[in-house]
This record gives C-alpha cells, structure tokens and sequence, in this order.
C-alpha cells in the first residue's frame, strides 16, 4: 500500500506565503539597516556572514524538498558547512530545519529527522571543536547560579529581544543583564511572564490548526539558543546582532497574519496594506535618526556608554 503523501498547501496558497514573507524581509532588514550594518562593520563580519549562510542553507532545504531535487539539499549542506565556519552559532540550522519541516512544508516525519543527519553530524563536529578550542584559549564559564540563572537568563533574553524588535528604541550594541538575576527583580519577572504566555498562546493557536505562532517561536528560541546565557564564551552576553537568524522566526509569523488577511475581503486587504505602509513609514524615520550615531566610531562609542556605562571594555577604546 503506497505511503499517501504529506499534505500540501495549495499552490497559490504558497506563492503568496513566499511573497509576504520576501516583502516582510526585505522590510525589516531596510527598516533597521543601521543595526545591521553598524555591528557587522564596528564589531565583527562573522555573525552576519553565519547569518547569511545559514538562510543560504534553509533556502535551499526548502527549495530541494518541494522539488524533491537532491542536488539543492547537497548545496544546503555545503551552505551550512559554510556558516559554521564563519561563526559556530549556526549549528542550529538543522533544528531550524526540522520546524519548518513541521510547518509550512508539513512534512516532519522520520524521513525528514533521518535525512538531517548529515546536518546533525556535522554540528557535532563544529560545537565540539568550538567548546574545546574556546576551553583551552579564553575559557568557558558557567553562570554563577547554576541551572535557576541560565533558565531565567534565557527567558528573559528571549522577552528582551522580542521587545527590541517590537519597540527599537535605545538600541546599542551590547546590553548589560538585569542585576540581581532573580524573579524579586520586576524586569525578569516581566520577561519570565511575558516568554510563557507566548508560548501558551503559540500552543493554543496550533491545537485550533494554526502552526505558524509556534514554528515562529521555536524559531527564535532554537536560533538564540547558542547566545541565551547557558554557557559564558564571550564578554558580549546581549547584543542586536544576535537577532538576525532569529529573527526569520517572526518574518514567518508575520508573512503568516498578512497571507490571512490578505486573502479575506477587500476591507482587509486595503487594512493590511495601510498597517504595513504606516510601519514601514515609521520604521524609515526612525532608521533615519539611528543613522547618527553610527556616523563614525567616536559617535558610536558614545551612545553605547550613554546607555552602557558600566562595560568598562568601552571606555578603553
């Protein structure tokens, strides 16, 4: 008996998620180019080059399994070998895999997590060779209270960056955490509150046939996973430039909310492209303004010790 096939969004149903969600990339990454070109220039090429890789990678994936072309998963792992070498944190692209198998190719079976073993293989190779070399060079260190501060430190990173995408305001290359790490203190309270009812809520929307909330969500987490505080390799504990795999997460939820509004009436339509129209507007003007702070490095290191005074590492610079 012939294994009956996964099942499949109509095609105009795809074209128009693929769409949105070209549209929603685009705009975010104009709308906060500043952020964007200012870390990879003043700090570091590597992360937007694992970045950029490791998209190459879930492209390709998601192209060679919807033409079932062997060939696109080959370059996949290629791209993925790639963005490894330009910053371990990509080793996350085979889990980043595996929900998109779930949602929007509907197609997380055993074949898909078996398949991915090449993918998992080599992240093993990578994470190993990253723990050791940064082991016997500059160290690795352990939050200071144990697994309570790694698991309040994750939920509150993950509050804070979805804050920063929302609401980009005071934004500057490297964050210092909340101090003291605990629920007594509000601002870890808020970001322990605020990550559990997004993931209650991302339950409830897939149990009533909607994925995308939680594919989004796993997303992020999965993408930040290496940079959430369980294990200490750099000075650098937040910073934006840790959202820009990410934040593909939210792009697919957002392409998702626009695909179902655009597909309802003609008032929905003419709402969704005023909404879209009014952020990107928005997002312009205050792109505009953030540009200042980056017009060379003097600029830049004054706003990040404006907002950061206690990183003695800038005030040596």
């Amino acid at each position: 008996m012939a294994k009956a096939k996964p099942k499949q969004p109509p095609a105009n149903h795809r074209n128009a998620f693929v769409a949105c969600l070209c549209v929603v990339a685009i705009y975010s990454a104009f709308a906060h180019w500043p952020v964007l070109s200012a870390q990879a220039h003043c700090f570091d090429d590597k992360t937007l080059l694992a970045a950029f890789f490791s998209l190459a990678a879930l492209q390709l994936y998601v192209r060679g399994t919807r033409a079932n072309q062997p060939r696109l998963r080959h370059a996949a792992l290629i791209a993925f070998a790639l963005g490894c070498l330009a910053k371990p944190t990509a080793v996350v692209v085979p889990a980043l895999m595996l929900t998109l198998d779930y949602w929007p190719l509907g197609r997380l079976d055993r074949k898909a997590v078996t398949e991915k073993i090449p993918f998992f293989a080599l992240a093993m190779i990578f994470a190993t060779i990253t723990l050791v070399s940064h082991q016997r060079t500059v160290g690795i260190d352990a939050p200071t209270g144990g697994i309570i501060e790694s698991v309040l430190t994750a939920f509150h990173l993950i509050a804070f960056y979805l804050g920063k995408v929302v609401w980009p305001v005071e934004l500057t290359p490297v964050y210092l955490l909340p101090d003291p790490m605990s629920v007594a203190n509000p601002t870890i309270a808020l970001g322990l509150g605020v990550s559990v009812a997004l993931g209650v809520a991302s339950l409830w929307f897939a149990k009533r046939g909607a994925p995308a909330p939680l594919v989004g969500l796993l997303f992020v987490v999965l993408a930040l996973s290496p940079t959430l505080g369980g294990l200490r390799y750099s000075w650098v504990v937040a910073s934006d430039k840790y959202m820009y795999l990410p934040a593909v997460g939210l792009a697919l939820v957002a392409a998702w909310l626009v695909d179902l509004a655009w597909r309802r009436a003609g008032a929905w339509k003419v709402g969704t492209a005023l909404v879209a129209l009014t952020l990107i507007a928005i997002e312009t003007t205050t792109a505009r303004a953030q540009l200042n702070q980056w017009r060379n490095t003097e600029t830049l290191y004054n706003h990040m010790i404006h907002y950061t005074p206690d990183v003695s590492i800038l005030h040596a610079n």
